[in-house]
Parts: structure tokens; sequence; C-alpha cells
């Protein structure tokens, strides 16, 4: 995946996660805590919403992370910065 497909995919899951967080009126972040401390959802028809949440949300992470090792790798190489974000940008724009 280039920088531009993480960075898109990472857009469209942020999204998800925003439409969870109003839903339920919570930050992913606080969501993810309370989740993996084993609570259950209130509501049975919660669950299928809680587990996407979740589920979501360790995307993103681990979307974050490809993201972050690929630009090191640019820069490991050599690549300015500036460079690295003209080619997403071009790339993003023509999506």
């Amino acid at each position: 995946m280039t920088l531009a497909e993480i960075l898109a995919d990472i857009h469209i899951i942020d999204a998800a996660l925003v439409a969870f967080e109003r839903e339920y009126g919570l930050l992913s972040d606080t969501f993810i805590l309370w989740y993996q401390e084993g609570h259950e959802p209130e509501e049975q028809s919660w669950v299928l919403d809680f587990a996407e949440w979740a589920g979501l949300y360790k995307s993103r992470k681990r979307l974050y992370d490809l993201y972050q090792r690929r630009l090191n790798g640019l820069q490991a190489q050599g690549q300015d910065l500036g460079n690295v974000m003209r080619q997403t940008q071009r790339a993003l724009a023509t999506a």
C-alpha cells in the first residue's frame, strides 16, 4: 500500500469512528479502554456495533503503524518530507 492509500483508508475509518462516537457519546479512545476491560454493552442491540467499533479502532491503529513505518522507510532512503507530501497529495487528488 502507498502512503496515499493508507491515508485514504485511515480517513474512511475515522469517519466511521466519528459516527459511533456521536451515536454513543464517547470518544473511541475512551470506548476501547472500557471495551478491552471486558465490559458488556447494556443493550443487546449494541453488541454488533461495539464489535465493529472495536474492530475499526484496531484497524486504524494498524494503519497508523503501517503509515509510520512506510514514512520512516522513505525518510531513511533520503526522501524529503516535502517531496513525500507532494507525491501523496497528487495521488489523493487523482483517486
